[in-house]
């Protein structure tokens, strides 16, 4: 789950990329996971990026009638590169919101190759800043692959 950037702290993370971490839950359920925000969503004053916002329960709305709801679902990008078992849970998911009564709309994000290149500059400019140090101390502890990827990192 990717909280709204901010609403969890990120005080002790070691970070990957300054503009971009922030943390989330992992959850074996939705329930857990609104129990978990629940405790885990708060301001921090230790962390600059934290957000003070308004108390709220993210249980609340879990068993309640989508029935009207209008959902987005992306039909380029998030499908490209994605293993078959995951595509068909996601039309198991969508087949069921129809059933219960949701507006389900394709949507087109023509931009995401531009937002996921600015993200990949961005990344790859604080992994290195972050983590150069180490990676010219200790070069034959990062594999070839995540050099190459998060640090267009090449052998002198």
């Amino acid at each position: 789950m990717k909280p709204t950037f901010g609403s969890v702290s990120n005080e002790g993370i070691y970070p990957l990329s300054w503009m971009l971490d922030h943390v989330g839950p992992i959850t074996r359920t939705i329930e857990d996971n609104a129990l978990l925000l629940n405790a885990i969503v708060a301001y921090d004053h230790h962390d600059p990026k934290s957000i003070e916002r308004r108390r709220e329960d993210f249980s609340r709305l879990i068993g309640k009638d989508i029935k009207g709801k209008r959902i987005g679902i992306p039909k380029n990008f998030y499908y490209e590169n994605v293993d078959e078992e995951i595509v068909r849970a996601i039309e198991k998911v969508i087949k069921i919101m129809k059933e219960e009564g949701a507006i389900v709309d394709e949507v087109n994000l023509s931009y995401m190759n531009d937002m996921l290149e600015a993200q990949r500059i961005i990344i790859r400019s604080d992994a290195y800043a972050i983590h150069e140090e180490n990676l010219k101390k200790y070069p034959n502890l990062w594999d070839d692959e995540v050099k190459a990827r998060k640090f267009r990192y090449k052998r002198i």
